[in-house]
């Protein structure tokens, strides 16, 4: 089962350890019990989970209708949406069964035991 937050991590983003434009969405040892939480930061709903040794994040709304897509654990390689059941790679985050679906991938910065994300991807728009 996903761990799911309804505090946000808002109140980190001046963090003193966040590299310059990530957010501290949560710690390295939130993903001992289930492998996965999810949290709202901001107003985006961040997936952060650990496969194959190797923590990632994806949005946690499902393209198709905003349904959660990490309610349900982590199962053979795949998230499914809880309202509709549409499954994601969790390698790519690309939708299995429809093509124009993919979920967004948030950079991710682990220092210690925390881990920030990125939620702006260029800080300087030209």
């Amino acid at each position: 089962m996903t761990i799911h937050s309804s505090t946000t991590a808002t109140n980190n983003l001046t963090h003193p350890n966040a590299p310059t434009g990530f957010v501290k969405i949560g710690y390295v040892s939130e993903l001992e019990a289930a492998g996965q939480f999810s949290r709202w930061v901001g107003n985006h709903d961040i997936l952060v989970f650990r496969r194959n040794e190797v923590i990632r994040a994806f949005s946690n709304i499902c393209p198709h209708f905003g349904g959660p897509v990490g309610y349900h654990q982590l199962t053979e390689g795949r998230f499914t949406c809880l309202w509709h059941n549409l499954q994601f790679d969790a390698d790519t985050g690309q939708c299995l069964s429809v093509a124009k679906f993919k979920l967004r991938e948030y950079k991710l910065v682990i220092r210690d035991t925390d881990i920030f994300v990125q939620l702006v991807e260029d800080l300087d728009p030209k």
